[in-house]
């Protein structure tokens, strides 16, 4: 069967959905919330439709966002649960369900709406100040003479944070095996890959603490007692989560299961 994609088009604004023969790789990957229905999402009615054009309701600011970051990011595709798979075809959700894992594994990066409750509040709104860093501004003195500054504050994990998205069980198997992911929180936007995190706010360094430890070493962990670790952190966090729908508690984590069977 073909595995779909979203095609962003011309600025991210004139997206559709095409379909590929290979292997469920694509550029972008999207992890968000869904917060409610929603109204374009993918039927068997309209799939014929949206291969032309997806007409995006202006509500849809998540969705929105999404398409124009990965436009911006010089990528052509994108992976959204709502717009790749069927909705309301059960086989078809069964099937693209179990490739999910192989999508996020797979893709260039993962855009994490992590500050949205719901795919109409988006993530690329202007942050006000007192959403951000507490900081100081320090004046300085460039090696070429202009004056700069130097911005010295808070030590921020945006995975230690809480965000409206890390509620989401789905979200915690997307981010644990996506290689690198592109996160919009409410106090900045950070970078992360399974060793390094940078931020907008200046900090750089070692994951470390809480769930960025399941993103300090490459996936899956091959040492034994690290992947053992792993599964108790990671059962531990996904049970402290939401689900729509209960019966996909282990759906939402058997692609960090099958990863990390291959270490034991």
């Amino acid at each position: 069967m073909p595995s779909r994609l979203v095609d962003v088009g011309t600025n991210g604004l004139s997206p559709r959905i095409v379909e590929t023969k290979s292997s469920p790789f694509t550029d972008c990957a999207l992890s968000y919330c869904w917060g409610g229905d929603q109204p374009y999402k993918l039927t068997k009615s309209n799939l014929s439709e949206h291969k032309l054009q997806v007409h995006i309701p202006p509500e849809a600011k998540t969705i929105h966002d999404a398409l124009v970051t990965t436009w911006n990011l010089g990528l052509r595709y994108i992976w959204i649960d709502a717009l790749c798979i069927i909705q309301d075809d059960d086989a078809d959700m069964e099937r693209e369900l179990a490739r999910m894992p192989g999508i996020y594994k797979g893709a260039h990066v993962t855009v994490v709406a992590g500050s949205a409750q719901a795919y109409t509040e988006g993530f690329l709104e202007r942050r006000t100040k007192e959403a951000r860093f507490t900081y100081f501004h320090f004046p300085y003195r460039c090696t070429g003479g202009e004056l700069g500054s130097v911005y010295w504050g808070d030590d921020y994990d945006p995975y230690d944070s809480y965000e409206p998205l890390h509620d989401r069980a789905w979200a915690l198997q997307e981010s644990t095996l996506s290689p690198r992911l592109l996160e919009f929180s409410r106090k900045c936007m950070s970078w992360s890959c399974f060793r390094l995190l940078k931020t907008d706010g200046g900090r750089y360094g070692h994951l470390r603490g809480g769930i960025s430890d399941l993103r300090r070493t490459p996936w899956p962990p091959k040492n034994m007692e690290i992947a053992l670790k792993h599964w108790r952190d990671i059962v531990q966090h996904q049970t402290g989560r939401s689900l729509t729908a209960p019966h996909d508690k282990l759906a939402a984590i058997a692609g960090i299961a099958e990863g990390l069977s291959r270490s034991m």
